[in-house]
């Protein structure tokens, strides 16, 4: 019968040893692969009082419901720097409702946002999903470029131009009522959109 560790110079005792410390590791590294990790933590409800931009950066969890917020100038919500921003039931009227980059992910679930100028500008690799909500704007409504996922199926989408997509973008309109013209350039795409 072979003895493995005898060749190496590894005999009795130290060979049992040796045999006993594989296992172990063996079954630890068994336990640490099949061990689930914990869901990620929930995002944390804050206040807002709508009057001056609301900002959510560097990984933030952050959930804004039932607000209402009002802004002569500027922009209503910046999301960067992979946030991760929940906008439930929220009213927002501004110049720009929501500038998301950085590979920032907001999620729109009902509320309404209105801008003068862009509702929803979405770039870096953002991703903004939307549901049940409805985005106006004076000029345009969906602005998404540099590598950038809006999903507004369901939405109703209206402005001069509804959905302008650049720089491999990708816009999804499945179901949604839109009214204004859309554009894509530069390997972007619109996707789902009924007309």
């Amino acid at each position: 019968m072979p003895r493995p560790f005898a060749a190496r110079g590894i005999a009795g005792p130290a060979a049992l040893l040796v045999g006993f410390a594989v296992v172990i590791v063996g079954a630890v590294a068994t336990i640490l692969v099949r061990t689930p990790l914990p869901p990620p933590p929930a995002p944390v409800v804050r206040s807002w009082d709508g009057k001056s931009t609301f900002r959510c950066g560097a990984n933030e969890k952050i959930a804004l419901e039932h607000v209402t917020a009002a802004l002569p100038e500027g922009t209503a919500v910046e999301a960067s720097s992979r946030c991760e921003l929940e906008l439930r039931d929220v009213d927002l009227t501004a110049p720009v409702g929501i500038d998301a980059g950085g590979r920032a992910r907001v999620t729109i679930t009902g509320g309404r946002i209105q801008a003068a100028r862009t509702a929803i500008d979405a770039t870096l690799e953002a991703r903004v999903t939307a549901r049940n909500a409805t985005i106006e704007a004076g000029d345009t409504a969906i602005r998404a470029g540099i590598n950038a996922r809006v999903d507004a199926s369901g939405c109703a989408v209206h402005a001069t131009t509804a959905v302008e997509a650049s720089m491999n973008a990708v816009v999804t309109m499945e179901g949604a009522k839109v009214e204004g013209k859309t554009k894509a350039s530069s390997n972007a795409k619109i996707v789902g959109l009924a007309r």
